[in-house]
C-alpha cells in the first residue's frame, strides 16, 4: 500500500506497507531507491531536490480516513486539495493569504468548514453567498 501525491512542482511517494522501488532517469547518479514502511520520498522539480523522511502511519494516505493532513503547507496548496472534495468552485481572492503557511488536520467530508477552520487564525474568511462557490479572502 502506497500513496502518490502530485502537484505543479512536487512528487511525494509514501509507503504504508510493502516495498516500493522508485526509478529515476538513467542520467541520475542514483537510478533507483527502495522505500519501506513509513518512508516518504519527496522530489521538488523547482529545486531538483529529493528528501527522504519517515512518517507516522496516520499521515500516509489520510484521505482514506477523510482527512487532509497539512504540515507547513501554503493556503494555496490546501485550497487545491479541498477543490477535489467541494462541489462547485473555491476561489481564493487574496494572494498574500494564499502564500501563508498552515499546519492542520482537516475534515474532507465538509470542505467549507475545513477551510474556515484553517484560515480563521490567519484572518481569512469563507463566503458562500453565490451558489456552488466558496470565496476565500482576508477579512476587511
Amino acid at each position: 500500500e502506497f500513496a502518490v501525491s502530485l502537484n505543479d512542482s512536487n512528487v511525494d511517494v509514501s509507503v504504508q506497507s510493502g516495498d516500493v522501488v522508485i526509478k529515476r532517469p538513467e542520467s541520475s547518479s542514483r537510478p533507483q531507491q527502495t522505500l519501506l514502511h513509513c518512508d516518504q520520498l519527496s522530489y521538488c522539480s523547482a529545486h531538483h531536490s529529493t528528501r527522504l523522511a519517515q512518517l507516522p502511519d496516520e499521515q500516509i494516505a489520510p484521505w482514506r480516513r477523510w482527512q487532509l493532513v497539512a504540515i507547513d503547507q501554503s493556503v494555496d496548496d490546501v485550497v487545491s486539495h479541498l477543490r477535489r472534495y467541494q462541489p462547485g468552485l473555491i476561489v481564493l481572492t487574496d494572494k498574500a493569504l494564499g502564500q501563508r503557511r498552515i499546519t492542520a488536520v482537516l475534515n474532507l467530508r465538509d470542505p467549507k468548514r475545513a477551510l474556515q477552520a484553517a484560515i480563521a487564525p490567519l484572518g481569512g474568511r469563507v463566503q458562500d453567498s453565490v451558489p456552488y462557490t466558496l470565496i476565500v479572502s482576508a477579512k476587511p
